[in-house]
């Protein structure tokens, strides 16, 4: 898997992963008038020197300057993964909210060899391109969307700190690669004239690392009125790795 922005597209060295997502809905007079969709990318990149760690920020930098371009991460075989942005298929096109800049190393030394950094971008979309919009898409008008994506973990070394009734605590190295963690979790409200109204979750993002008995969807339904329904389909997974998420 590796990231693109038009038509530029990451190699190994730079180490793009997926860092967060939100999905937001901006609700006007009662009714779901749009969805903002935000994702933001963080790299780490490899190189042998200095010289060459400045000319590829600078080809990352230059890369991603203009507005309206495809986004996200591809399947090696280049098909768009859950994380990705077509522009065209938004109302606003793609923005950057975030260009890329170099990070400050951790230390001096690291400047050498390794350079950090980050970009985050948004678009808008109709609400009918998220389950029915205005009209539910069910005979429900939408009142709420959101969904939201969080990590744990980065893949490194596990210390543990032991503590003794005398002298100085000593730390331990107890593992040298760790596992990562990630949750995705959402919810679709919709109000209509008859419970059960319910619309479709969020695809998640890496099918093939979720954890199946963490797995779940909630429906609920709450009378608002004599002929009024309030419909809220929630989603919530979670997923392991042996590294980073891409």
């Amino acid at each position: 898997m590796y990231f693109s922005y038009g038509s530029f597209n990451s190699v190994p060295a730079d180490n793009f992963r997926y860092a967060g997502g939100r999905v937001d809905g901006k609700i006007s007079n009662g009714r779901l008038e749009a969805v903002f969709v935000s994702m933001e990318f963080e790299f780490t990149l490899h190189y042998d020197g200095q010289l060459a760690l400045s000319n590829r920020m600078a080809t990352i930098r230059a890369a991603i300057r203009e507005w309206g371009k495809d986004v996200g991460l591809r399947h090696d075989d280049g098909t768009p993964s859950q994380a990705f942005i077509t522009s065209a298929e938004t109302t606003s096109g793609t923005r950057i909210t975030r260009y890329p800049f170099p990070e400050a190393a951790e230390n001096a030394g690291n400047y050498a060899s390794g350079l950090k950094g980050a970009c985050s971008f948004q678009a808008e979309y109709l609400p009918q391109q998220f389950n029915g919009g205005g009209s539910g898409g069910n005979g429900g008008v939408v009142v709420a969307y959101r969904q939201t994506v969080s990590f744990q973990g980065n893949g490194g070394v596990r210390r543990l700190i032991q503590e003794f009734t005398r002298g100085e605590p000593e730390e331990y190295i107890t593992a040298d690669k760790t596992k990562c963690a990630a949750t995705q979790s959402g919810e679709i409200v919709q109000e209509a004239s008859a419970p059960d109204t319910f619309g479709q979750p969020i695809a998640q993002l890496w099918p093939a690392l979720i954890i199946n008995e963490s797995h779940a969807i909630t429906k609920t339904n709450e009378q608002i009125s004599d002929d009024k329904w309030r419909c809220t389909l929630g989603w919530n997974y979670q997923f392991e790795s042996i590294g980073p998420f891409q």
